[in-house]
């Protein structure tokens, strides 16, 4: 989609972020075989509700860059992924998502997996709130501050 011009952005699934067990991950990792995670859906837990934004995406560089990038004020893990097709999506870029699953090669989590604080996922909702509220113009100008 993105070599035909056909999109801005994609994700690279839709359906559902299927977290992989332990042993589905080692029989994948030694076989390098894309049917054994297909073959073991119903074996893996569902990460986030249905219709997932996070995990992985590709993009046009000039559209990502135009769209501001990423935003700096969100540190740590979490809420960007879905502040950033909010606001692809209000400039009028090309979203899309490709059907089937994502699949999350099962890991121990450490302090970057997770919030680092009610104060720190607080800030962040609030710009994520902030931005939505924005209307085009305004957002345009604001990503020219950043």
């Amino acid at each position: 989609m993105l070599r035909n011009q056909e999109a801005d952005f994609v994700s690279p699934y839709q359906d559902k972020a299927l977290d992989t067990t332990l042993i589905v991950r080692e029989l994948y990792f030694k076989t390098l075989d894309f049917s054994v995670l297909q073959d073991n859906c119903d074996n893996m837990i569902e990460l986030y509700a249905s219709y997932p934004v996070g995990g992985g995406l590709f993009a046009q560089k000039e559209s990502y860059i135009e769209a501001g990038m990423e935003i700096e004020k969100f540190y740590g893990w979490g809420r960007e992924d879905g502040e950033r097709i909010n606001r692809w999506k209000k400039l009028g870029y090309r979203y899309e998502r490709i059907h089937g699953p994502l699949f999350h090669l099962t890991h121990e989590r450490d302090v970057n997996s997770r919030f680092h604080s009610p104060t720190q996922d607080n800030i962040k909702s609030s710009e994520v709130f902030r931005i939505y509220g924005m209307s085009k113009q305004e957002m345009i100008q604001e990503i020219k501050t950043w």
